[in-house]
């Protein structure tokens, strides 16, 4: 239910406390009216139309306890486009919080970074407005006016706020005259990993940051658009008046208003520890790998310690962790418990709001990749160095292609994946030591070591590597997979459209990576494509498939059918999970980029030709081992803001190749190029 009321509206807090004792005592008189069977209705019980007319006029009285204390707030200038979302400005709303002129909203209303904040008040008044401090945890934003003798209004003890409650959510943004009302109940409490109630009143931009009450006018959250999958400013916005609204509880609220106050901004705690699962409601909180100068390593957390309690709430899956910490700033401190080799320790950890990026230590090198085999018993993995990246730390330290690494300081390494997982314990400046097998100079396998000392800085992709030898065909009565060369045909799921581009190899074990090429809008290439990238497939055993938008272009409802695609062609064809990318053009770049970030257990990697991302990447991280190639047509009217993009990912330590063609970046690339993006593809998964 949606109201606009008129204002003003006067009311005691005695006269309206007594007109809710009044309607409940109606709503009891009518219920025993319904429980009983032969009786005949009372003269004294209300009719349906008086009992909503009753509530009526609760819901418009709670609106005018609170209703001097919201504003309106409007911004001028800043940024056309944030998140993918674009800017625009208009009105919005605040509440007055203290009487010397304090307001606070959400912090959403501030993305597009307005160049002038104006302040209207319910009686009028205008007053320019100054961004005092933004809470990037709980997305709030406080501003500062000029004024003094202010109207607040009452805060909801937490303990009065309960599930199934009548919610009011209201706004001043539609008129500066009245506040709009959204009429619901409370959802849950707690939501968000603890940081959020629910409601399934409609929480939109119309009243982002304005107030959630209660039925005796008492504030009890402030609106503002949540995510419990992410924590960029746009996050929760694809949901307005979905009936999934959250507000921040009052009482939180208010607890940080001295320090941003004070001026300081407020930003998530953050400890530095990776977990070995990430399956939050069922794997428990095993620590894989400390970020290095973190607070965790500083406190002395280790891999394979299990955390069994914070702040003394038990914890059993990774989503308890996550919900105790959800609530936590930076300069907050963490109690917890662990076990470590069964026996329990305690560590206080002090929050953070940055951790130094991840400086990826890198050797150099590439392994030959296993055969997909069922029967790994059998057939145990060898680690084979199929190519030694030229200046590497590996060339330096002497690793030699056709080497089979055993160990690393001693400790056995017998699949690729705990190799990685080795090195990415280690950092920068580090001297490993490398067990390897030889062939020595009478053609006889002998064991030695070499010492590689490890680089933060990004290795140029090399400009030659061997092509993959074809692997056998698979034998009769095996999985052989049906399509091999061109294809044509639908997903089973939802009948949508795609083409593919198998090689002969694909019929093998050997593991093929995959571009999923995602068009430009309105033309799909689709010849272009497949003739520039054919021969790179066959050399490096990669497959290609281009899914086929519907209508105009990509709508946020393909992330769905994409995903489903590359689910199906992983299990008819040999796809390397470690070398699957999306690749865009132009007007297609930002979907491919916004798949590979959401997604970067399924998408390892990017190939953006002539447009730019959706948005920042995630923080490199090991479980979120991202790859970018940006291709910049030098003649396009995109190139300077690419090269720009370019360098502010370099300075971010982003995993980024740039490969400049000629064009206006109309036509797809080809030739050089081509072999370029085909190298690129087949070195993801160094080391």
């Amino acid at each position: 239910m949606n109201l606009l009321l008129p204002w003003p509206l006067q009311v005691s807090r005695a006269s309206f406390a007594a007109l809710v004792l009044a309607i409940v005592t109606s709503f009891s008189m009518a219920m025993a009216q319904t429980e009983t069977v032969v009786v005949a209705q009372s003269a004294d019980a209300p009719t349906q139309k008086e009992l909503e007319l009753a509530e009526e006029r609760v819901f418009r009285l709670a609106t005018s306890l609170i209703a001097p204390s919201i504003v309106r707030i409007e911004t001028v200038g800043g940024l056309d486009e944030v998140d993918g979302i674009l800017a625009v400005n208009g009105s919005t709303t605040g509440v007055i919080v203290g009487s010397d002129g304090w307001i606070v909203t959400s912090a959403f209303n501030f993305i597009s970074k307005p160049t002038s904040i104006l302040i209207t008040l319910p009686d009028g008044r205008k007053f320019p407005a100054k961004l005092t401090a933004t809470d990037t945890l709980r997305m709030l934003a406080l501003l500062k006016i000029d004024a003094s003798e202010l109207p607040t209004p009452i805060i909801a003890p937490p303990e009065s706020v309960e599930v199934g409650a009548w919610a009011l959510a209201l706004g001043r943004s539609l008129s500066p005259d009245q506040p709009s009302v959204s009429i619901g109940v409370i959802s849950a409490k707690e939501r968000v990993w603890g940081k959020a109630i629910q409601t399934d009143a409609k929480v939109s931009p119309v009243n982002y940051g304005g107030p959630l009450i209660d039925l005796e006018g008492r504030m009890t959250g402030l609106l503002v658009p949540l995510s419990p999958q992410s924590q960029t400013v746009s996050a929760g916005f694809e949901w307005y008046d979905s009936g999934i609204g959250f507000a921040i509880p009052a009482a939180d609220v208010m607890q940080a208003l001295p320090r941003m106050q004070a001026g300081e901004n407020l930003r998530p705690g953050l400890m530095g520890i990776s977990f070995a699962g990430n399956d939050l409601s069922g794997d428990a909180p095993v620590v894989e790998r400390v970020r290095f100068q973190s607070p965790a390593s500083a406190a002395g957390i280790l891999v394979n310690d299990v955390i069994v309690a914070a702040d003394n709430i038990p914890i059993a899956r990774l989503g308890n962790l996550k919900h105790v910490l959800g609530r936590k700033y930076a300069g907050d401190q963490l109690q917890l418990k662990i076990l470590r080799k069964n026996e329990p320790q305690e560590v206080t950890i002090p929050l953070v709001a940055e951790i130094p990026p991840w400086d990826e230590a890198t050797a150099g090198f590439l392994l030959k990749r296993n055969s997909l085999s069922t029967n790994a018993e059998s057939e145990p993995e060898k680690l084979i160095v199929r190519a030694v990246f030229p200046n590497s730390p590996a060339m330096s330290g002497g690793l030699l292609a056709g080497d089979e690494i055993l160990a690393i300081d001693g400790e056995s390494v017998p699949t690729a994946d705990s190799l990685r997982k080795l090195l990415d314990r280690r950092k920068p400046g580090d001297q490993p030591r490398f067990t390897l097998r030889r062939q020595n100079q009478n053609n006889q396998p002998e064991e030695v070591q070499v010492s590689i000392t490890l680089t933060g800085q990004p290795l140029p992709v090399p400009g030659e590597l061997p092509a993959i030898a074809n692997d056998k065909p698979l034998s009769e009565g095996e999985n052989v997979p049906k399509a091999k060369g061109r294809f044509l045909e639908k997903l089973a799921v939802n009948g949508r459209e795609y083409w593919g581009y198998a090689p002969a190899s694909a019929t093998g074990k050997q593991p093929h990576g995959l571009i999923v090429w995602l068009h430009p809008s309105g033309n799909s290439m689709e010849a272009a494509v497949l003739k520039s990238l054919k021969v790179e497939c066959d050399r490096r055993q990669i497959m290609l498939v281009g899914p086929k938008a519907e209508g105009k272009g990509w709508t946020p409802e393909d992330v769905d059918f994409v995903k489903a695609l590359v689910e199906h062609l992983r299990s008819e064809y040999p796809i390397d999970p470690g070398r699957i990318v999306v690749m865009g053009q132009t007007d297609s770049t930002k979907l491919a980029s916004f798949l590979v970030f959401k997604d970067p257990a399924i998408y390892r990697g990017a190939i953006l030709v002539g447009g730019p991302t959706a948005g920042q990447p995630p923080e490199r991280d090991p479980a979120a081992r991202l790859h970018l190639n940006l291709t910049i047509p030098e003649g396009s009217r995109t190139a300077d803001g690419l090269k720009k993009l370019v360098e502010s990912l370099k300075k971010q330590k982003s995993a980024i190749s740039t490969i400049f063609v000629s064009g206006d970046g109309s036509e797809f690339p080809d030739g050089a190029w081509a072999e370029q993006i085909g190298i690129w593809i087949d070195q993801i998964d160094r080391f």
